[in-house]
This record gives C-alpha cells, structure tokens and sequence, in this order.
C-alpha cells in the first residue's frame, strides 16, 4: 500500500471517529477526500471495491493505533478530543496542522521534543518549526520539510523536527509551525498549540477510549475490542465495562497502560476484549475508569454511547429529497442536495453527481442527522456537490450506503436531472420616468424610459391612458441589450403623444405579450397627473405650533399643517433663531389622494432643535418651484424655544397656591468661599438662606436648604399658612430634578413643583 493510500485512510479513521457536529477543518477533509475519482458502475467494479474496503479496515486499525499511543494526553480527567485529521485546502489554499503535541501537553525538555504534524498546499514542501516562551521568544526554531509523493507541487504530506528546549520547567509555551510565501515571505498557512515546557507537578489523571467511537454500532456476536490511553493511573491499571442502558454490567475486564513510565503514572495505551450478550439493537455503553487504590473512588472515567448490536427492525433505505425527478441544476454554483434515511451503518452514506454515461463529476461523504441515527435509526443528510460538465448534460444524482463488511451497496437512491441548464429568465418590465405620481408636460412628447428582462425577442408596449382606461398612445419598444433577443437585460425607451384636459389624472403602462397566445407576461405602471391643472392655488399653513408658543426643546418638536399646490407634494420645514441662524431643516410631503399631483393635503415633521436656555425664533415652512427656484407658497409662526434648565439663573415659580398669592425661587451658586443662597417670596414675606448640593444618582440631584430666614409682614392667615408650610417643606428638602420647563423639589411626604417664572407655564390640575 502507498504513503498516499495510508494517509487517506488516517483521514478516513478521524471522520468515523469524529463527533456528529463537525469541525470546519473535519469538513474540509471531507471535502477534499470526495473529489472526483471515477465512476461506480457493475458487479465487478462493487467486487473489487469490497476486497479493497476489507484491507482499508486493516490498514484503519493500525492506524488509529498508532494514532492513540503518539497522541499526547490532556492534562485533566474529562475525555480527550482525537487528534485533527489532515487539513484540505480548496486550490490554491496552504494548510498546516500539528498532530504531536496536543494542545495543553506538557513537554519533557530534558530531550529533544519530537513535532510532527501534515500539511498541504506548502510552496516546495517547505516549512518552519519554532518553540516560543510565553512572551513570545524562540526557544528554538527548526525548518522542516512536507514528506509525500506530489509535496514539492503543492500536494499533501507529512512533517516532523526535533527541537532543543531550554525553559524553566513549567513554563508555559506554544509549538508553532508556519509557511512563508516565496514572493513576499507572508504567512501563507501556520498552527500553534499550547503546551507547558516540562513539569513541575505530577502527571493528571485520565482515561480515555478510542474504539468504539461515539454512537457506534457493535458487532456482539464476537469479542469486542475496546483500546484507550491513560495517564496517572495507580500502577497504570484500568476496569473497563460493557453496560445497558439500565446501567447492567454485561461484562467487566481490568487490564492494564502499556508503556515506559505507566506504572508510575506515566501515559501508555491500554486495550481489552469484552463478551457481551444483549438484545441485537439494545442501546448501552463502553465505560473505562480507574480507582483510588485508598479509598476505591473513580480517579479517571471515559464512557461512550453504543449500540450492542444491529436492530433488524429498520430496513436501511435512502430517499433523496432535492433535487427532485427531471429538475434542472444551476451548475455555476455548488449543487445542494438533500434527503432521509435509516438503517444505514453509524449512518454513513455516499452522494454523486454521474453524467449520462456513468462518469462521476463529484462524489461527497454524508453522515445521517438524528437523534440515534448511528445506531440504525431514521435522520436526514445534506452535502454540496461541485459539478463542471458542459452545461444541459443529461445525468443523475446517485446516494447510496455500503456494508461495512464486503462493501456491498445495501441502499440507494437516483434521481435524473439535466446538469447546467440555465432556467428560463423570468419576464420583467420597470417603467423608470416618469416616477409614480409625477406631474407631466404634455405641450410636447412625453418621454417614458425603463428597462427589461426575458422578453419576447424584446419587445413590448407602451400607453398613456386616463383616469377612465381610455388610451391616448400607444408606441412599440424594444430593449436594447447585448442579449435581449434571447431573453437577456437591457433598457427601452419611448415617445407618447397626449392630448387631454392638463391636470387630467392617469397613467403610464409598458408590458409584453406571449407570441404564443398574446397574454401578458411581464407589465409595469405608474399613475400620473397629464398636465399641469391651474385651478389649485398653491399655499401652505402651519397648524401646529401656534404663534407665539413656548416650545420644549429637550425632546423632538411636532410641527404640522396642511397645504396645496405643491410640486409633487413637497415641501421644507426650519427652526430658525432671532439671528437668522437654521437650528434645525426637514424635508416633508402632503399625504392626501391627489396631493401628489397639486391637491391638498396634510403634512408633518419632527424637528429636533440644538439649543440650551431660552431662543426666541420662528418655525417656517415653504415651497419652492424645481424649474425656476422660486417661492411658491411658505408660513411661518413665531416661537421660543426652552432648551436644557439648570437650577441657578432662572426665577422658579410656584405652582397651585392660592389666587393672587406668589411663591418663587431664585438659586445663585456660591464662589469660592461664598455660600451658595437661595432667595425668594414666601407669599407674604421674602425669605432667604444658603443651600448644598450634594451626590447625584438616578436622574435625582441631592440638596439640603436652611436655615431660612424671613422678613415679619403679617398677612392673611391663609396666606401665612401657606407660608409656613412652604418653608417647612423647603428646609425638609431632601432631592431635585429638572425635566423640560419643570423644576420639582422632594421632601418627606411630599414634592414642590416649580416653573420657569418667565417662560410657558404648563399647569397640572
């Protein structure tokens, strides 16, 4: 057998070993590992194919083997994930992978370590190994070489080098290997593992099994080899078991790591021969563990899901789903096929892409998707095929499952299809201008353009008609386009003639007819106004704000109105300040049955306005002519806007007190060692005092005020009343917060509720 045959099988054994949900890399080997190779045809062809598949099995075997006792162990008690499988590269691509160590291996440095690993796609076969600190210094750096039949040509291969390390044992490090282009020496493909450079404390304990893989169907009318790895194990022995899904034991055999160093915790391979006797089909499992020789507890455990033996209820079967009979494949794309089965072994089955004389353009792995799908159970399967044929090739889609002890195909499926037809390009028209809703200028032609695709030899029609369907013209186009004759893309235009009432309502209509029966097979339309009406006066009114309003710009400002007469309908909304300055521009159109052809209709916006204290200024909207630029209609009303309130400089006023009373506050923040005094009326009498703030949380400012001091007016006994029990609550001040033009003081029990005294004035009832 040749290095080529071998390390495809290597790729072989990690994708049967290899978990249900897949790696990108594990995909990519699949990838590569299905490219087209010949065709599946005759009984000789299957024959020679089941003895080739019988040595492949031996060969396998062998070679997970080896692959368990090279593979470093992980450093902690859970199951350990098999070694990566051989990178594949779409052409072109470079790809390295490092195989010894394993991520998170602990090298011993008092040898030179030995790195291997594959690669694929390397320029000459060439690459570097280097050892690096956990800072990044090179230990030591090694160049290597691909090892394989076609490496110097961009082929496949093997690699390996000796490195010399010197590090502090324990030191955490990385292996890394790397290619370089010959053109500008970038990295072109690299892989880094993990590792500690030597140990400074003893070996974890694990265990782990290597055959049977996950899910794998067993064959219990003879012995059942079950082989693993360790490390730390208590003289290197290991109990390993065959279990129910009860949890019975139906068998149980110790035996014990083989290698240097396994009986003092060292790593070796282990491996038994389990009896088992069960229900053909009985789901159960292959447990590996090792005790404490103190107190007998579980040190280290594997376990995997198996099937004891093949059901013979499920009758293996393939159906494929997509595509279906007769279909027609767009073969400038990878070719998506699906479908379902059961009963197939571990769930394995092949799809191909076979032109019409049996050649196979692409052949992909699939594996069953279920929840007990490896174990003979029904689940579903899709893969890709990359197909290169001349394009309307008759063919097949062939899926089929192979037993897995003489290679018999022992299900299948095959749907003909037509490989690189390309459909029938769906009919299309788009009238481009005039636009919906546009205003015509009907004293000369009227210009229609748009574009096409799938015509009939590229023709079609175009008609202008009224409100009422009646034509007014009707004019032949075509598309014109480097393949619009056989159904291709292209543009068209035409010139309509209209002769009706200006500011008569109608519309714009191309399509194109079968040759066939002369349906339609492709139309587009566009309502429009035939001319210009002069009966609507063109105008515009702001509804909303009044003139005069006080506008809270801490939030979006509405503006409304409604109008009339406007070019298709639009128009500008501004917030201008007292200096002429545009703090805010919108655009905005009237909504309104025909108000995109000169009628009324009603129009909106939401300004957000940039500004902070009080602006005075204007709101405006206006219209303007698009040919000669000039104004046409516009309103305006005079506003002020609030912007964002701040405690000091502003006379806060009271809220609900009695009629003809006045409570205010003025705060004036303190300078240097000056305090900070809050001044006001207290309905009857002025009053006085300083004032704290403090933290701020949640929105909440904190404030402490008094004592307060007062003038001695006595007034009346409501009003001192309401004295007292303003200053009373002012002084229990406990927080603040400003929200638009509002001011609100909280104290125990209650809150005070202040308003810009010379600003809007929203009152609460």
């Amino acid at each position: 057998m040749t290095e080529e045959q071998i390390d495809q099988l290597d790729v072989e054994a990690a994708q049967e070993e290899a978990p249900l949900e897949k790696a990108p890399l594990e995909e990519a080997v699949q990838e590569e590992a299905a490219q087209p190779d010949g065709k599946k045809s005759g009984w000789t062809i299957v024959a020679i194919f089941a003895a080739i598949l019988v040595l492949c099995t031996v060969v396998v075997c062998i070679a997970a083997a080896i692959a368990a006792f090279s593979g470093g162990g992980d450093e902690t008690a859970v199951p350990i994930p098999t070694a990566p499988p051989m990178p594949t590269a779409a052409p072109g691509q470079a790809m390295i992978a490092i195989s010894e160590p394993d991520q998170g291996d602990v090298v011993d440095i008092t040898m030179p370590v030995e790195v291997q690993g594959k690669g694929v796609g390397l320029p000459e076969g060439n690459l570097v190994v280097e050892a690096l600190d956990w800072q990044g210094n090179v230990l030591d750096r090694q160049p290597a070489t691909l090892q394989g039949r076609d490496v110097g040509t961009g082929g496949e291969g093997t690699w390996s080098v000796d490195l010399t390390i010197k590090a502090e044992p324990g030191t955490a490090g990385s292996i890394r290997a790397y290619a370089e282009s010959p053109k500008d020496g970038s990295i072109i493909a690299e892989d880094l593992v993990e590792v500690s450079l030597g140990s400074t404390e003893a070996v974890k304990s694990y265990i782990k099994i290597d055959e049977p893989t996950q899910g794998a169907v067993l064959d219990i009318d003879k012995a059942i080899l079950v082989r693993g790895s360790g490390a730390g194990l208590p003289e290197g022995n290991v109990v390993v078991e065959a279990l129910d899904w009860q949890g019975n034991v139906l068998d149980r055999q110790p035996t014990t790591l083989q290698g240097q160093d396994v009986g003092t915790g060292g790593k070796g391979t282990w491996s038994v021969e389990l009896q088992i006797e069960a229900e053909p089909g009985t789901a159960g499992k292959i447990r590996a563990y090792a005790e404490s020789m103190e107190d007998g507890s579980i040190i280290a455990e594997d376990a995997v899901e198996v099937s004891l033996g093949q059901s013979s209820a499920v009758q293996p079967q393939i159906r494929i789903d997509e595509p279906t009979q007769g279909a027609v494949l767009d073969i400038d794309k990878a070719v998506p096929v699906r479908g379902s089965g059961a009963g197939l072994p571990e769930g394995n089955l092949v799809v191909e892409a076979l032109d019409w004389q049996g050649n196979v353009l692409d052949r992909q792995p699939a594996t069953l998707q279920g929840p007990d799908a490896g174990t003979g159970g029904e689940g579903t399967w899709s893969v890709r095929l990359a197909i290169t044929v001349e394009p309307g090739t008759a063919g097949s889609i062939l899926a089929y499952a192979e037993s897995t002890k003489d290679g018999s195909t022992i299900a299948e499926d095959t749907v003909e299809v037509s490989l690189g037809q390309t459909p029938v390009v769906q009919p299309q028209i788009k009238i481009d201008e005039p636009t919906q809703g546009s205003v015509l200028e009907i004293d000369g032609p009227v210009v229609v353009r748009g574009s096409g695709a799938g015509l009939p030899e590229g023709n079609l029609v175009v008609e202008a008609l009224d409100s009422r369907g009646y034509l007014l013209d009707r004019q032949p186009a075509t598309l014109q386009g480097s393949d619009v004759g056989t159904g291709g893309q292209g543009t068209w235009s035409a010139e309509l003639t209209i002769e009706v009432e200006p500011g008569t309502a109608g519309s714009i209509q191309a399509y194109a007819q079968s040759e066939e029966d002369g349906s339609i097979v492709a139309v587009d339309r566009v309502e429009v106004s035939l001319g210009q009406t002069e009966a609507v006066e063109s105008y515009i009114k702001i509804d909303n704000p009044t003139d005069g309003a006080g506008l809270d710009i801490s939030k979006a400002i509405k503006v409304s109105g409604t109008g009339a007469g406007l070019p298709e309908g639009n128009l500008v909304v501004v917030a201008v300040d007292q200096d002429g300055d545009v703090l805010a521009e919108l655009p905005a159109t009237l909504q309104g049955s025909d108000a995109g052809t000169g009628g009324e209709g009603t129009w909106s916006v939401e300004l957000a306005v940039p500004a902070s204290g009080q602006v005075p200024g204007y709101i405006a909207a206006f219209a303007a002519s698009p040919k000669q630029r000039e104004l046409l209609a516009s309103d305006h009303v005079e506003v002020t806007f609030y912007g964002e309130y701040t405690l000091e400089e502003v006379t806060w006023l009271l809220d609900k007190t009695i009629e003809g009373s006045e409570i205010t506050a003025e705060f004036t923040a303190g300078t240097g060692s000056e305090d900070s005094v809050v001044t006001g009326t207290a309905s009857c009498n002025t009053y006085q005092g300083v004032y704290t703030e403090t933290t701020r949380a949640f929105g909440r400012n904190n404030i402490e005020i008094g004592p307060l001091a007062t003038t001695r007016k006595v007034c009346d006994q409501a009003v001192m009343e309401q004295e007292r029990l303003f200053l009373a609550a002012l002084e229990a001040a406990t927080s603040y917060k400003i929200e638009g033009f509002t001011l609100t003081i909280v104290y125990p029990g209650g809150e005070l509720l202040f308003y810009d005294k010379d600003g809007p004035r929203p009152r609460t009832e």
